[in-house]
């Protein structure tokens, strides 16, 4: 069937101008007769592997065979499922909602596209040699994204468009894994700062990169506006053979206009742009008390390290609304979310104006229908009810630091060459 004749069987003309243009390169592919991620030992397997309960079995089938017995419906989960991860693109742009179909059928739809990372996921990590107590954890991310949609429909079962297209980081050449509390993704560092490290008293400070352009309290604001607080400065990075002058960035994550020169001699490099790192990634549905975020950090560095010795990473990273400054502002101070970011070195990252999905699952906050179900939702909620905004927030944390975490290792050990009072 054409992208066309899909569009029209299902009632969607609005989606052929996203798919119109990858339509025939995935029709020339897709296999005759059944889907394999639709063959009904295969959902039940999938299923089971991504952390689903089993009461979504029947469901699931029908949904399948449903679409199974109708080619317009086939074609299309063919397309998405090429899509995601066959190509490795970066989003699914105008698929449909499919709301007409019956009952969950619509979001179901979605939920059976993503459990078929599972097979792919774990064929991949046999020749990664992972071990299975890894790969069932990481498959459990599908649990994860359906629980996101389930707290925002009502309970019902299903996954969002846009995190059905994350699921392609999980294999296609990524290091992707679920250790503990946490993801980890073995990438090159995305930079912001270049960090050093006195070579006698181990303080640790982070330069900002050159050219980046700092707000007057000393963040970036990207594609944001911040009423009050325009960029004011633009940050410069000098290397010579003996000394590197450039612009601090205090742990509590913003950069002070002041530059300061450190001596080689007693300064050098531990985290630059393109340095191996584990990028942090925290799926939803659990708690994060410190002697969780710690086991599962030490149990990270110590495989990484083991497992792939020729990229042993320097430093956890990671960009992300959790990490924002605001967080301290808006929540009792003894939280886990609190806890946690005091002991990271955070640092200024360009915000977006959809940092608060995962919070609200809206890509631009409205006061009038966010909802207000958790002490979190609540707490930002009032926050930017007076139209403030919430900034993303980038950290690091050094892995040679483990055996400091839980003593604010950071901010307790400034270097006196900063002056924070500027």
């Amino acid at each position: 069937m054409t992208a066309e004749d899909v569009a029209k069987a299902i009632n969607e003309a609005d989606m052929l101008e996203g798919i119109a243009p990858f339509w025939e390169e995935a029709m020339a592919v897709m296999p005759a007769g059944l889907l394999p991620f639709l063959d009904p030992a295969a959902v039940i397997e999938n299923r089971q592997w991504g952390g689903l309960e089993d009461s979504l079995d029947a469901p699931l089938l029908a949904t399948a065979a449903y679409i199974s017995a109708d080619e317009a419906l086939r074609c299309l989960a063919w397309y998405c499922y090429w899509h995601v991860f066959e190509t490795g693109r970066d989003n699914l742009a105008m698929v449909p909602a499919l709301k007409t179909l019956p009952g969950d059928m619509g979001s179901l739809f979605y939920l059976l596209i993503g459990m078929a990372m599972v097979p792919r996921l774990r064929e991949y990590h046999r020749t990664l040699r992972i071990p299975e107590e890894i790969t069932r954890t990481t498959a459990g991310q599908i649990s994860c994204i359906c629980g996101n949609y389930r707290r925002a429909h009502a309970g019902r079962p299903g996954v969002f468009i846009k995190q059905l297209a994350w699921l392609r980081h999980y294999i296609n050449g990524n290091i992707y894994l679920h250790i503990g509390r946490f993801e980890y993704w073995l990438a090159p560092f995305r930079g912001g700062v270049t960090v050093y490290r006195h070579r006698d008293s181990g303080e640790t400070i982070a330069l900002a990169e050159a050219g980046q352009e700092f707000s007057r309290s000393g963040y970036l604001n990207g594609d944001i506006t911040v009423p009050g607080d325009e960029s004011a400065w633009v940050s410069t990075l000098n290397i010579t053979g003996s000394e590197v002058r450039g612009y601090p960035v205090l742990p509590q994550g913003h950069g002070l206009r002041q530059e300061i020169c450190l001596p080689l001699a007693e300064w050098e490099p531990v985290l630059k742009r393109g340095d191996w790192v584990l990028d942090i990634h925290i799926p939803a549905g659990g708690g994060m008390p410190p002697e969780a975020c710690r086991d599962s950090l030490q149990q990270a560095a110590d495989f990484f390290r083991k497992r792939f010795p020729e990229r042993s990473p320097a430093a956890f990273c990671t960009v992300s609304w959790i990490f924002s400054p605001q967080l301290e502002q808006v929540l009792p101070q003894d939280s886990n979310m609190v806890k946690l970011q005091r002991e990271l070195y955070l640092y200024p990252w360009p915000s977006i104006s959809q940092s608060v999905w995962f919070i609200f699952f809206q890509n631009v906050f409205d006061p009038a229908t966010a909802p207000r179900d958790t002490s979190l939702q609540r707490a930002v909620y009032d926050y930017l009810v007076d139209n403030r905004y919430w900034r993303n927030q980038a950290m690091f944390f050094l892995l040679d630091d483990l055996p400091e975490f839980g003593r604010q290792v950071y901010r307790s050990r400034v270097p006196a060459i900063v002056d924070t009072a500027v």
